[in-house]
């Protein structure tokens, strides 16, 4: 088989120029229709660097049997090089002679290409059952509206024919949506939680549902008595019961409890069932990302996920149920009931007849609070080298007065160190609401006299604060050189202080001062601590615990004043959700081979601006608010999220 001096076939060159009929004829002669040239691109590649000039090759290729998920040496799939053109093969300097790539061109080639390879598109995972899980009444936080308003605004914006100028909406193509999937077995939550607490679970979601079977009897019984008939339950009919202190009661054994009016953590009849389909949704999506699949045809054994990446959108959420569900020092069960990321982990882990063992899985969690249960599974894990544990989160503790209690802390008041030895990577962050200490802490030296590289770092950092009441922030103008820029001269302020002078030996401000706050704080956290920390670690599969919490203005990171009032913590726009998932799939890309699961946890949407907030019991608890909190930006974070995993190359 001839080949040119960059180890390319008449294939290749037939796929460049968008001649079917001379790659049908290649086919017929037996040419291989994977071969390799020295960059590690087939012929797929190149169809799909040729944009629609290649449309027709692309069909008869994959149609043919080519395979969409082979990596070049840059670690990108045949999909991640739609309409990129071609290198100049005269120039040397091969890096600038790329052709712009033309975005609308780049979209309907890739729709192209996923129209025939189901196994590129990212899997949505949903059901119903989800739904059954019951809040104490429809203006809760954590309530079923959570996945309705994620699933309403996908279908609201998924067509079949999708104009390639808008890049807001996704092509049906792009995306499997599904909801045909088990519930978790009990054997793999034995995995994550003691029998005790599950058994103790399981028959409180018995005696509920007994309960509400009676009423619904009732109900009926009463409906024919009026002749109406209406044999629903009510709101108040659900049995549904404060869950935290139950646990707290059972398993703490706290002498006080947390008051059932301000447990945020509710148990139904439906709750069992939606907690093991959640949790069920993350089993069959590391099922179907990393899996084999047995082809009678070519008589062998082919490793290959059938999707790309997956986005489960379930609930109750999981990341602070430890293993008897509520830690003891976390005062809340955090809405929930099992870890969901954890057992998915543990099943990844586990030897299974069906797809190729996980040597190593890191799960990443994004949420606005410390995944403080998924720390604890993986802390006593029988063989945490196989675990990576990443949490990046807003940390804030008021120090002790005279007693050891804190005066506030945000829930959980955990995560501020790492735990080396069990592969635990914590990042906290310091709130908004520390912004004048945070920035104080970094740019002013004690003795008052700062340098040059101190205040440019102190200016900067303060513009950035300001640009934050705007609605949005260009993506670019918070990556790249200007945030680079802002951390060299931060980082050389730091390396001009006497050690006596640096935050981290200092009483007043706590050494996590020193990410600063906010969006940039964040970034830096995800550039800086997580990514490298992926690629060291070398995982099989990443499983992301994702809250839309620290959002703009969600509930979720506020701090809640008993006068009514509150204080946002962080302020992450919806780009930074589709930075984070594209960050995220690229060292994805490199260490296995794409396999990303994401799993909904927190983001429970805005206060509507016309209510004010009322006055809570507790600052650290999620009261009742008048009406439904707005999840217009929430769903909107989840859609940016979803286009992060669905084209993780995008411009």
């Amino acid at each position: 088989m001839g080949r040119d001096k960059d180890g390319n076939v008449a294939m290749h060159w037939a796929a460049r120029g968008g001649n079917v009929a001379l790659v049908r004829l290649l086919l017929s002669r037996n040419c291989p229709i994977d071969s390799q040239n020295d960059a590690n691109e087939t012929p797929l590649h190149w169809a799909m660097r040729a944009g629609t000039r290649g449309m027709a090759v692309v069909q008869l290729l994959v149609e043919s049997g080519a395979r969409a998920n082979l990596y070049s040496r840059s670690y990108k799939r045949p999909l991640d090089v739609a309409a990129e053109g071609f290198r100049d093969q005269d120039n040397d300097d091969n890096d600038r002679a790329l052709v712009a790539v033309d975005p609308q061109e780049r979209r309907t080639t890739r729709w192209n290409m996923l129209r025939y390879s189901s196994q590129c598109r990212t899997l949505v995972l949903h059901h119903h059952e989800c739904l059954d899980h019951m809040a104490k009444s429809h203006h809760d936080w954590e309530v079923p509206d959570r996945i309705d308003s994620i699933m309403s605004t996908l279908a609201s914006r998924t067509f079949a024919s999708c104009p390639p100028q808008d890049d807001s909406k996704f092509n049906s193509c792009e995306i499997t949506v599904s909801n045909e999937f088990e519930r978790a077995t009990l054997e793999l939550l034995s995995r994550i939680h003691s029998a005790d607490y599950l058994a103790f679970v399981n028959e409180l979601s018995k005696e509920l549902d007994r309960k509400r079977k009676q009423q619904l009897l009732e109900n009926v019984q009463n409906s024919n008595d009026s002749s109406e008939m209406s044999g629903g339950l009510s709101q108040e009919q659900h049995h549904i019961v404060p869950f935290t202190p139950m646990i707290q009661k059972k398993f703490i054994k706290e002498a006080k409890t947390k008051a059932d009016g301000h447990s945020d953590t509710s148990f139904s009849a439906g709750s069992l069932k939606a907690a093991r389909r959640a949790a069920g949704a993350v089993q069959h999506a590391v099922d179907w990302c990393v899996c084999l699949l047995e082809s009678a045809v070519l008589l062998r054994v082919v490793l290959v996920g059938r999707n790309r990446n997956a986005f489960c959108v379930v609930r109750p959420p999981g990341h602070h149920a430890g293993i008897n569900g509520l830690l003891s020092d976390a005062g809340s069960c955090g809405f929930c009931l099992f870890n969901n990321v954890a057992a998915g982990a543990m099943h990844a882990l586990s030897d299974e007849k069906h797809r190729p063992r996980c040597e190593r899985c890191a799960i990443v969690d994004i949420d606005a609070h410390h995944g403080n249960g998924t720390e604890e599974i993986v802390r006593k894990c029988h063989d945490s080298g196989r675990l990576l544990f990443f949490s990046v989160h807003l940390y804030d503790c008021d120090k002790p007065k005279k007693t050891n209690e804190f005066n506030y802390k945000f829930y959980p008041g955990t995560g501020a160190d790492d735990d080396v030895p069990h592969n635990v990577i914590n990042v906290p962050i310091a709130p908004l609401w520390r912004e004048k200490e945070v920035i104080k802490s970094i740019c002013t030296p004690t003795n008052g006299n700062g340098s040059a590289a101190t205040e440019r770092a102190q200016t900067r950092l303060k513009t950035k604060a300001d640009s934050r009441v705007s609605s949005s922030t260009d993506l670019k103008s918070m990556s790249g050189n200007n945030e680079q820029q802002i951390g060299d001269e931060l980082q050389n302020a730091f390396a001009a202080k006497p050690k006596s002078q640096l935050p981290t030996s200092s009483p007043h401000y706590p050494p996590h001062y020193l990410m600063g706050v906010g969006r940039l704080a964040y970034r830096r956290a995800i550039q800086h601590r997580l990514l490298p920390a992926l690629r060291a670690f070398n995982p099989d599969l990443i499983i992301m615990s994702t809250g839309f919490d620290a959002a703009r203005g969600d509930v979720g990171n506020a701090r809640h004043y008993v006068n009514g009032t509150q204080a946002m913590g962080l302020d992450l726009e919806p780009e930074d959700y589709a930075w984070t998932s594209r960050k995220i799939c690229e060292v994805a890309d490199i260490c296995c081979n794409g396999r990303v699961v994401s799993v909904l946890e927190g983001g429970y949407g805005r206060t509507p601006p016309s209510i004010p907030p009322p006055p809570l019991a507790e600052p650290t608890s999620s009261e009742e608010v008048r009406q439904p909190l707005e999840k217009g930006f929430f769903s909107e974070c989840a859609m940016h999220h979803l286009k992060g995993l669905v084209d993780p190359y995008a411009e």
